[in-house]
């Protein structure tokens, strides 16, 4: 499970609480809904991730590389808080759109790493043809 499916994973078990509730069954699943999102809370997520010379806050996502500030769309700040935090580890297209949970689309990921590689240098992302992408350790 990703970071960014959390919000909504407790937005649809809220949503069958709500259809549960009609059903007359719902303070079993109520107590089990109050318990996950309270262990949810107690989760650490990583604000800030930082590789080589690229600093990533999650919370804003702003991207600076260098001390220079990087104008970046949210969803590739996603993708690169998942390369990121995972060096070497080889992430198919699938599992990348997944990971950050946008529809996976023919090229949506490609077009998505263009644009990254673009704005951080062609280098800074390893394409392995018919596997996916990963940012080297």
């Amino acid at each position: 499970m990703s970071i960014a499916s959390l919000p909504q994973l407790i937005k649809y078990l809220n949503k069958r609480l709500n259809d549960i509730e009609l059903a007359g069954h719902s303070e079993k699943f109520r107590d089990v809904v109050d318990e996950f999102t309270h262990l949810i809370s107690l989760i650490r997520i990583p604000v800030e991730v930082q590789y080589r010379n690229f600093r990533l806050n999650f919370d804003t996502f702003k991207l600076r590389k260098n001390d220079k500030s990087l104008k970046m769309l949210p969803q590739e700040c996603k993708i690169l808080y998942l390369l990121f935090s995972n060096p070497g580890v080889c992430f198919s297209a699938k599992d990348i759109a997944n990971e950050i949970d946008i529809p996976a689309v023919t090229n949506t990921i490609q077009v998505y790493m263009t644009s990254i590689r673009k704005k951080i240098g062609k280098k800074a992302i390893i394409t392995v043809r018919g596997r996916g992408y990963y940012v080297p350790k």
